[in-house]
Order: C-alpha cells, then structure tokens, then sequence
C-alpha cells in the first residue's frame, strides 16, 4: 500500500438544483475569496479566464474586487506583497474570424486594464505614485524553436490549468475558471479542492526572512515556476534561479 498523506483535502464545487444539489452552491467562490483575503505574502493564479465583477454588464463574481482590496491593504501598509496572475496571450482560436474570442477578450481586457474601472486602472488612479508591477503583474507563456525552413518561430502556450497558490500554504485547484460561468454555481457544475497541510512542513526564506511553508503548496508552485522557465531538466537547474521566494520575485530572478 501507498503511504497515507498527510494533507488535508476538501471538496468545493459549483452547483444548482438543475445538475444535482439540492440548493445553489458556489464554494468554489468562496474559497477563492477567503484566500485571497488572507493572503500574507503572494498569490499565484494560473487560469484560462480572468473575467470579474469590475468589468460591468453584469458580471457578479467578487475575485477581482477581493484583488483590490487585499492589494491596497498592502499598499496602504507599505507590506511587500505580489499578485502573480497567467493567462494565456488570447482564447484558443483565430481571433479574426471567431465572434466569441473577440468578445471574451473584450471582457478581460475590462477587468484588466480598460474601460475605466479594471484592476490596474483602479489601482493605478488611487494610487499615482506607487509602481504597480511592484504588486501585481499579468503574464502569459510562448516556446519558440529554430525551423530550418522560417528561422526562428514562437507561439503560445496555451494556459488551461485553473489553479491557485497562496503563500506556499494553500492550494486550489480544478475545473473553474474566473469567470461566472465557473463561479456562481447557477450555470457550469464546477469541481475544485483545497489543499492544506498541517504536518509536512519545509523551513524556506518568505521576503527575505524565515518562512515555514507547506511541503505540498511550496514544492507545487517551485515546480510549475522552474517549468515555466525551462529550468525542469536536471542540466538546467540552478537553484539561484528558481523563484524560491516570489514576495521579492524580480530579485531572486535574476
């Protein structure tokens, strides 16, 4: 037999009465909130979508909302604090051709940076003087390769995952993505779960001073982060490279 983990695991959905609950449920939100809320050091969001509240038409989930408070909590604290989102460059699909990507990118762009009311707007009208990069940063993935036929060439990598990771404590992870669809449990039926870890720790630097994260959460985000930066192979792997402490990330980069 496997030996028993020693994780604590909880189930948290997206669901209505229509796909098989016998109320609404949106857990799933709640959860995303809750962590946000009590982050210390970090978050790290990987998701297909990124559509909130804060864009208008309608739009009814809190995630960026939450963002922006916990981000001027820091600000107004002068706290060392970084939101570290990936999205994929645009939807799967030419965006030329297909009504829908367009729309959707309409959609991010309002809660990221347009329209008057997105997450860098926001912060950046209540807060002229401060270096938003400082606090939150948006970024996608591309590979590139040498073709003998067209020299070099590069595309996305097309982000699919729907995680989030939080001060190497906490993990979310499953099906959901920002948006309402995933969200508000009276469209998409949604399954996710929480990770905590009580009992595996590791003792790491968390901005510069002592940190004791969760073995799971830490070793999940040092992963995906070393992925991401082609350092997964053994011959490539050099430990000052890694972002082992993302509160400080553009330092420990480089």
């Amino acid at each position: 037999h496997s030996p028993r983990g020693t994780a604590t695991c909880e189930m948290l959905r997206s669901l209505d009465e229509w796909s098989g609950a016998p109320s609404r449920e949106a857990s799933i939100h709640t959860a995303y909130l809750q962590a946000i809320e009590d982050a210390d050091h970090y978050i790290y969001i990987e998701n297909q979508n990124f559509v909130s509240a804060n864009a208008g038409g309608g739009v009814q989930n809190q995630i960026v909302n939450e963002l922006i408070r916990r981000i001027k909590r820091a600000i107004r604290k002068a706290e060392k604090f970084r939101v570290i989102i990936v999205l994929p460059c645009q939807p799967d699909g030419r965006l030329e051709d297909e009504v829908h990507i367009r729309g959707l990118m309409h959609w991010q762009y309002m809660t990221v940076s347009r329209g008057g009311n997105s997450i860098l707007e926001i912060l950046a009208r209540d807060h002229p003087d401060v270096n938003l990069s400082d606090y939150i940063v948006f970024c996608s993935l591309r590979t590139h390769e040498f073709m003998e036929s067209r020299g070099w060439v590069t595309e996305q990598v097309y982000v699919h995952s729907k995680l989030m990771i939080v001060d190497d404590r906490v993990v979310i992870v499953g099906s959901n993505n920002i948006n309402d669809r995933s969200f508000m449990g009276d469209r998409d039926s949604e399954l996710a779960i929480i990770v905590r870890d009580d009992t595996a720790k590791v003792h790491i630097t968390m901005n510069g001073k002592p940190f004791v994260a969760n073995k799971f959460a830490h070793e999940m985000r040092i992963h995906l982060m070393r992925e991401h930066l082609g350092l997964l192979r053994e011959d490539a792997y050099r430990p000052q490279y890694v972002l082992k402490h993302p509160a400080s990330m553009r330092r420990s980069a480089g």
